[in-house]
């Protein structure tokens, strides 16, 4: 059948529907074609950050030696002769072993750019709510790698501290909230699921019985006050604390930034010199509030420094609104995403930094660029390290194992 035969029988067949099925069967050929061309686009992408000097180069050992080696699923398979390893197009880009469609993909990414939370872009997409998680953290993870590579400051540049919630969301270890961090999860129960908690986590929670709480407890009752402690621990420190996580920030006047998650309360002089390293040029000017911490830094690297007395909101020319207004901006983006769990606050502390940077162009660009670096090579976690893994922070010895 050639192609005048084939048209004339659909058509023919069209036109024997009625009305309301014509249109829904081509509504669907017509969604089912976008994504074939978006598919086709999305493959191309990936397949031009592989090739140099118009040859394929493997992805493994960067060998030019590359040949074809069939199809599997529709997608060109290639192999190497120099390390006999194959591949394909998505290989070490966003989408490998990656189920979702190209259609799927470009909605995520619009949905993340504005700031959708995990169960609408859930249900949008029609989507388990555990895979657009996944989905947003390899995002953020691949953000992450890219976020602090625009060199030195070079002008005035404004630093100050953002706390962020401390937040072991999904932990359900208790030996690890009661041993580790010594208090009860931070979820509303009454003192009967309290301790029923505390029995399932292996503690003997016979002498709360006979405790008198409002009386004066013998110095050989220590058992009796960590118990007492563990039972009514639930509210968050006030001030600055163990609860909180000192995220470094630093803008200056030429819209660069950095926001790094540096440790758990007060930061410290090596807090900082880790965090910003050499990243300021001859004349830079730093600018900070009146802790020592700076101080230090500054001498110890040759920075000329100028800090804002305590009370005081300026100094001549110099202030801390820019980073104020950034510190502001990342409080509305956070909003959206509530509180994440603290392994993975630096991926989205890097999608924070990003859109910020990026916050006066569309939707559309914004989404482009995303792409743009997806198609690339990058380093992602694989699906079994997704789980567990380091806090990226300095938790001053309160957690040092993968949560």
């Amino acid at each position: 059948m050639n192609t005048t035969e084939a048209y004339n029988s659909i058509k023919k067949i069209l036109l024997a529907l009625p009305e309301a099925e014509r249109h829904t069967i081509l509504g669907r050929l017509s969604t089912t074609m976008k994504t074939h061309n978006s598919s086709a686009e999305l493959l191309e992408k990936c397949r031009q950050s592989k090739v140099a000097d118009d040859r394929m180069v493997c992805p493994k050992c960067g060998s030019v030696t590359v040949v074809r080696n069939g199809r599997k699923g529709g997608r060109q398979r290639y192999l190497c002769k120099n390390c006999r390893k194959s591949f394909g197009d998505t290989h070490g880009t966003l989408f490998f072993h990656s189920r979702l469609s190209a259609d799927t993909w470009d909605k995520l990414i619009s949905l993340v750019v504005l700031n959708r939370s995990v169960r609408e872009i859930a249900r949008d997409l029609h989507i388990h709510k555990n895979t657009a998680l996944f989905n947003i953290h390899r995002i953020c993870t691949m953000l992450e790698q890219y976020a602090n590579i625009d060199g030195e400051f070079t002008s005035i540049v404004e630093a100050d501290e953002w706390y962020y919630p401390l937040s072991f969301s999904g932990m359900r270890d208790k030996e690890f909230f009661i041993y580790r961090l010594g208090r009860m999860p931070r979820h509303n129960r009454t003192r009967s699921e309290k301790i029923q908690y505390l029995e399932d986590a292996g503690v003997d929670t016979s002498i709360l019985d006979s405790i008198d709480q409002d009386s004066d407890l013998p110095s050989a009752s220590k058992q009796a006050r960590f118990l007492n402690n563990l039972v009514s621990e639930e509210k968050h420190k006030r001030g600055i604390s163990n609860d909180l996580i000192a995220v470094l920030t630093c803008v200056d006047r030429n819209k660069s930034n950095i926001t790094l998650p540096s440790c758990l309360g007060r930061i410290t002089t090596k807090h900082i010199t880790d965090g910003l390293g050499d990243s300021f040029a001859d004349d830079a000017v730093l600018v900070t509030d009146s802790h020592s911490a700076y101080r230090g830094y500054a001498k110890n690297n040759g920075i000329h420094l100028e800090q804002i007395p305590s009370g005081q909101h300026s100094k001549g020319p110099f202030n801390l609104a820019r980073v104020n207004s950034y510190h502001s901006r990342l409080s509305d983006i956070n909003h959206h995403h509530k509180v994440v769990a603290s392994k993975y606050c630096a991926g989205y502390f890097a999608l924070y930094q990003w859109q910020d940077r990026h916050r006066t162009e569309t939707t559309k660009v914004k989404k482009e660029h995303i792409l743009d670096m997806a198609c690339s090579k990058i380093k992602l976690f694989q699906r079994k390290h997704y789980g567990r893994r380091l806090l990226p922070f300095d938790t001053k010895g309160i957690v040092t194992t993968p949560v």
